[in-house]
């Protein structure tokens, strides 16, 4: 509450001046435009994948248009930006206008820019994202998303004790509810060859990732999710059974499981991609569909709980 209340002060302050009523109903409109905008984007930003289509981004992108033309220099209107950017895969146009809204008065205090351009600048330059993550983590300190990008550069730099300490600091914060955190926490752990905590957590993970596809049974993305959850699993054994661990047969018998598993797996992820292609043609041939194509797509639906 306490952002929202600075972001609707802020658009009211930075809306053009005039003591005219006019000026002052704009800025009132721009706060709440800056208001919807950040509640869009903070939706949005919680999603794990987002659709070049989806609605959600399109308002997003009217309220920025909308914002532009009464108030075009609301720094906010640049933060806004960047995020619309950054969703839309435009990483590094978005670093340019992050950089370009940290660097005023309103931009330095806020901890989300900070976090963002870390993560633009995690994959090349770590020490760079580093120094961001750290920013961001003065502002808004124990943040989990900002604690697992500050591990990831830690990892990524090699300081693994480090890595370790804040992936188990970011599943705390976070309460242990995002797979992607515990699962890093897995490989910083496997990196560090902690291998008995590193196997718990990847199973962890795996679990966490199984209970989400028998929440959304039909959709894609959990059983991308529960696949990369497999994979992190076998790769921990495979250590594991390349350091002889375990001098028994279970780390095996644990790895071919997870293998026969991660097929099925495989296999529905295909039968997705294939229904994708045949519910094209069908949508496209309009009514004059074959029939034989039309039961092939009833069997597809079925084949993957749709």
């Amino acid at each position: 509450m306490a952002c929202r209340s600075m972001l609707f002060f802020l658009g009211c302050v930075l809306a053009p001046a005039g003591g005219t009523a006019a000026a002052q109903n704009d800025g009132r409109k721009v706060a709440r435009l800056i208001e919807s905008a950040d509640d869009l984007l903070n939706g949005l930003e919680a999603r794990h994948a987002v659709a070049s289509d989806d609605p959600d981004l399109s308002r997003v992108r009217t309220i920025i248009q909308e914002i532009s033309v009464i108030a075009p220099a609301n720094p906010y209107l640049i933060f806004h930006r960047a995020r619309y950017l950054v969703l839309t895969g435009l990483v590094g146009d978005a670093s340019i206008k992050l950089l370009e809204f940290v660097d005023t008065r309103q931009g330095q205090t806020e901890w989300r820019a900070f976090r963002l351009l870390g993560d633009s600048f995690l994959d090349e330059f770590p020490r760079l994202a580093r120094s961001n993550y750290k920013k961001a983590a003065a502002l808004n300190p124990g943040e989990a998303g900002v604690q697992f990008g500050l591990s990831m550069c830690e990892l990524k730099l090699g300081a693994v004790k480090e890595a370790v300490k804040l992936a188990r600091e970011s599943v705390a914060a976070d309460g242990r509810v995002t797979i992607r955190y515990v699962a890093h926490l897995a490989r910083t752990l496997q990196a560090a060859k902690k291998w008995d905590e590193a196997l718990r957590e990847a199973e962890n993970a795996l679990l966490m990732a199984r209970r989400e596809t028998e929440r959304d049974p039909v959709a894609r993305r959990p059983l991308e999710s529960l696949s990369a959850q497999y994979t992190l699993v076998m790769s921990i054994l495979r250590a594991r059974i390349a350091a002889q661990v375990d001098k028994s047969a279970n780390d095996y018998l644990r790895f071919d499981t997870c293998l026969r598993r991660q097929a099925r797996v495989t296999e529905k992820l295909a039968l997705h991609d294939w229904l994708a292609v045949v519910e094209s043609r069908v949508k496209s041939s309009g009514p004059d569909t074959p029939p034989a194509l039309l039961q092939l797509y009833d069997r597809l639906l079925s084949d993957v709980g749709r």
